[in-house]
């Protein structure tokens, strides 16, 4: 497989490879692009029951995907096509994962007015939950001084910021 066979849901980048990044698509895939290859285009997972909607790269070099489900997928880069972890988040879509600067600690937004952050350390943790009921959020960013601060925004001119205990 040279690229994907639909939409494009995500993007992440590696954190000290350039030119090397993985992107999640309808056509229910994972490839790692490293444009330092003769063939750049490597597929970590295909054939998924259903499509991706968000990727990170974590830094530990974990992938840590999203699916239209409420999963959260892992896999190993080196190891493709073999799921580590597979974790129902959300009864949702979840449609958007934002990772903080350290690429530990990410959010997880899904069609809903819940607001779910994890980090990763070789497994994933929920460190911190808030609904914003009855605001759907929309999205997130992390405050760029502060690991434990975030923003989040919603319906209703709905905007909060979190800061994790």
């Amino acid at each position: 497989q040279y690229g994907h066979t639909s939409d494009i849901n995500g993007l992440s980048s590696h954190l000290s490879r350039e030119k090397c990044w993985v992107s999640v698509s309808e056509d229910r895939s994972c490839i790692m692009w490293d444009k330092n290859e003769l063939r750049p285009a490597t597929l970590l997972l295909g054939d998924h029951p259903v499509g991706f909607s968000d990727v990170i790269w974590s830094a530990d070099n974990a992938i840590i995907m999203s699916d239209h489900e409420g999963n959260l997928i892992t896999i190993d880069p080196r190891n493709p096509n073999v799921i580590v972890t597979k974790e129902q988040v959300s009864k949702r879509n979840i449609t958007r994962l934002d990772a903080a600067n350290n690429k530990k600690t990410f959010g997880v937004i899904s069609d809903s007015t819940e607001l779910k952050i994890y980090q990763f350390d070789g497994k994933l943790k929920c460190i911190h939950e808030m609904d914003a009921h009855p605001n759907l959020l929309y999205g997130m960013a992390w405050d760029g001084k502060d690991e434990k601060s975030c923003y989040v925004v919603g319906e209703n001119k709905f905007a909060k910021k979190i800061t994790i205990d």
